[in-house]
C-alpha cells in the first residue's frame, strides 16, 4: 500500500513544480519551435525525475536503495519486472521498444507509475493524444501498474497583455484536456493546472493528467 505522499496526486504536484523551475532556468522566453526543439523537454525531464526521486527517498527512507526513477525505460524492461500482464488487444499500440520518459518505482522492485512529458508550443492533435494512449496501453497490459501521468505545457508564441494571455493559454489547455478526456471511456482522468494567478512564468503554463482505470480506487 502506497503512502499518501507517494500517490499520484502528490507526485503530480511535485512534477508540476519541478517543470516550472526547469522552464524558468532554461528561459521561458524561448517559445519558437527552433529555439525549443527537444532540448527543453529533456531539461524538464531531468528536473522532474530528480524532484520525484528526492521526494520518494524521504518517503521510503534509507532501506530503499534501488533507484526511485529511471529514464527512457522501454516496455520490454518494464515487462520483465511486471508481476502480471494481459495479452492480445489490451497491449495494442505498445511495442517492446516503446519508451516512457520516467518510470517511478516503489518498494521491492515494483513499478508504481509511468510518466510522459510534452513541452512544446504547438499541441497538435497527434501529439496530445499519442502519450496518453501509450499510458493507457500500459495500464491495460500490466494490471499491477497503478497510474500514469501525462505532464504537458502550453506556450504563447506571441506576447499579449495579461488578460489576453490568460485567455490564450486557457484555450490551449482546454483543447488538450478535451482531447484526452475523449480518448477512452474505460479510464478516468484527473486534471491539474499550474495556478494561473500565482504562476511565475508569463508565457508558459504546465498542466498534468493522472490516468487511472475506472475500477481502481487507489
Amino acid at each position: 500500500m502506497a503512502t499518501a505522499s507517494s500517490r499520484p496526486k502528490a507526485i503530480l504536484r511535485i512534477a508540476l513544480d519541478a517543470a516550472v523551475q526547469a522552464t524558468l532556468d532554461s528561459g521561458e522566453d524561448r517559445t519558437s519551435v527552433k529555439d525549443l526543439g527537444l532540448l527543453n523537454e529533456q531539461w524538464v525531464q531531468s528536473y522532474v525525475g530528480d524532484a520525484i526521486s528526492r521526494h520518494l527517498q524521504a518517503v521510503y527512507g534509507p532501506e530503499k536503495t534501488q533507484p526511485f526513477v529511471t529514464y527512457e525505460t522501454n516496455a520490454a524492461w518494464i515487462d520483465y519486472f511486471a508481476a502480471e500482464r494481459s495479452s492480445g488487444p489490451y497491449a495494442k499500440g505498445l511495442g517492446d521498444k516503446s519508451r516512457f520518459d520516467l518510470t517511478v518505482w516503489g518498494r521491492n522492485r515494483t513499478i508504481e507509475g509511468l510518466i510522459e512529458i510534452k513541452d512544446q508550443p504547438v499541441m497538435e492533435t497527434y501529439s496530445r493524444a499519442r502519450d496518453p494512449k501509450k499510458i493507457m496501453a500500459a495500464l491495460r497490459k500490466w494490471p499491477n501498474l497503478k497510474w500514469g501521468l501525462f505532464l504537458f505545457s502550453v506556450r504563447a508564441t506571441d506576447h499579449y497583455d495579461d488578460e489576453k494571455m490568460d485567455l490564450h493559454l486557457n484555450n490551449k489547455i482546454s483543447k488538450v484536456e478535451g482531447a484526452v478526456s475523449d480518448l477512452d471511456k474505460r479510464f478516468k482522468f484527473t486534471f491539474e493546472r499550474q495556478d494561473m494567478k500565482a504562476r511565475s512564468t508569463k508565457c508558459v503554463v504546465w498542466c498534468g493528467v493522472i490516468v487511472r482505470r475506472k475500477d481502481d480506487f487507489y
